[in-house]
C-alpha cells in the first residue's frame, strides 16, 4: 500500500499555491508600506515570490514523493524532504528577485544586494512551513484511510473474515452427523447459526471477549470433522475481554494454524494468551503443529496487519518459531458506547 505520508491531493496543491501567493502578497505589501514604498509593487513582488516558491514546491516535493522517497528507507525521508523543501524556498526567492525587475516590479535594495543570503533564510522558512503542511496532510490522510477501511470491512466482512470452505466442510460434517447422532447434528447447526450471526455483524471492531467466543465456536465446528483432535486453551484476565480488536483477527491466526499446522492423525494444541501491558494489548497464538514454512505473510495476514495498523495502532508479527507463535500487539481501546 502506498504510504499515506506521501499522498498529496491535487486540491491540496491548489490550496498551497493560493495561500502562498496570498500570504506573500500580504506580508510583502505590509513591508513595502512600512518603508514608504509603492504598496502595489509590494503586493506584486510578494505574489510573485509566493507563486515561485509554491510552484517549485509542487514540482520538487511531488517528484520526491513519487520517485525518490518510495525507494529510500524511512530513515532518510526527513533529510530528503528537508533538502527539497529548502531548495524550493531558496530557488523561488532567488528567481523571483531576479525576474521581478524584468517585469517592472520595484524590488527592495536588500533583496537585490543580499539575494543569496535572503534566499537561504527563506529556504529554511519554507522547510518549516513544509513540515507543518506535512503533519496536516498526514493526519487528514490517516483519517480518510480509517474511514475507508471501516467501509471496506463492512462491505467485505464475509469475503475477508470467513473462509467459505470452512462453512461447506461444516455443513458436510453435519449431514454425516444427522445419520449418526441427530442431537449432535442439531447442536452443530445451532453453533453454525450463532457463528454466522456473529461474523456478519456490521462492525469492524468487536470486543476480545466476543472474538474468543467466535473462536470457540469455530474450533467446535472444525472438531466435528476432525474427531475432537483440535484442543484450544485460552489464558486471559477478565479485564482484557472488554478491549476492542478487529473482527476475526485472532480467528484468522487460529484458522491458519488449523489449515497449515494440523496434521492428522496427530492432535493439534492451540494456545491463546491475552495480556495487557500499560496501554497495549498483546495476544499470543501458539500451536504445536507443523513448522512454519515461510516467514512471509500471505494475503490474509497482510490484510490483518493493515487493519490492525489503522484501526488499533497495532501490528502482527511472528514470535517464537518453535512454538509456531504469532503475536498481535495493539493499542488498548475500549468500545465507544456514544457512537
Amino acid at each position: 500500500m502506498f504510504e499515506i505520508e506521501l499522498k498529496i491531493k491535487r486540491e491540496d496543491w491548489f490550496f498551497i499555491i493560493f495561500v502562498g501567493i496570498l500570504f506573500g502578497s500580504l506580508v510583502s505589501g505590509v513591508g513595502y508600506f512600512l518603508v514608504d514604498k509603492n504598496l502595489l509593487d509590494g503586493v506584486l513582488f510578494g505574489g510573485l515570490l509566493g507563486l515561485f516558491i509554491s510552484t517549485l514546491s509542487l514540482v520538487f516535493i511531488g517528484f520526491s514523493n513519487n520517485f525518490i522517497l518510495p525507494k529510500l528507507s524511512k530513515t532518510y525521508w526527513n533529510i530528503s524532504s528537508m533538502f527539497f523543501s529548502f531548495l524550493s524556498g531558496f530557488l523561488g526567492s532567488f528567481w523571483a528577485t531576479k525576474i521581478a525587475p524584468l517585469l517592472g516590479i520595484f524590488t527592495l535594495p536588500p533583496f537585490v544586494q543580499k539575494n543569496f543570503q535572503i534566499s537561504v533564510v527563506i529556504g529554511f522558512l519554507t522547510y518549516i512551513v513544509g513540515v507543518l503542511l506535512h503533519r496536516f496532510v498526514k493526519m487528514r490522510n490517516h483519517s480518510e484511510m480509517v474511514e475507508a477501511l471501516l467501509l471496506k470491512s463492512r462491505i467485505s466482512s464475509l469475503e475477508t473474515q470467513l473462509n467459505p470452505h470452512f462453512l461447506f466442510n461444516s455443513i458436510n460434517s453435519i449431514v454425516e452427523l444427522i445419520h449418526k447422532d441427530k442431537s449432535k447434528a442439531e447442536e452443530a447447526l445451532l453453533e453454525v447459526s450463532s457463528f454466522l450471526r456473529s461474523v456478519m455483524k456490521e462492525a469492524s471492531l468487536i470486543t476480545i471477549g466476543e472474538e474468543l467466543k467466535n473462536i470457540k465456536r469455530y474450533v467446535e465446528l472444525e472438531n466435528i470433522r476432525f474427531d475432537n483432535k483440535i484442543h484450544l486453551k485460552i489464558t486471559c484476565d477478565d479485564d482484557t475481554l472488554k478491549y476492542m480488536t478487529p473482527k476475526f483477527s485472532i480467528g484468522l491466526i487460529v484458522e491458519n494454524a488449523i489449515k497449515h499446522g494440523f496434521e492428522p492423525p496427530n492432535n493439534l494444541n492451540i494456545t491463546i494468551i491475552v495480556t495487557k501491558q500499560a496501554d497495549r494489548i498483546q495476544i499470543s497464538v501458539q500451536n504445536d503443529g507443523k513448522k512454519l514454512v515461510s516467514k512471509k505473510f500471505g494475503i490474509g495476514l497482510t490484510n490483518l496487519s493493515e487493519r490492525l495498523k489503522y484501526l488499533c495502532d497495532g501490528y502482527v508479527e511472528i514470535g517464537c518459531e518453535e512454538k509456531r507463535e504469532f503475536i498481535i500487539n495493539m493499542r488498548a481501546k475500549v468500545e465507544d458506547t456514544n457512537s
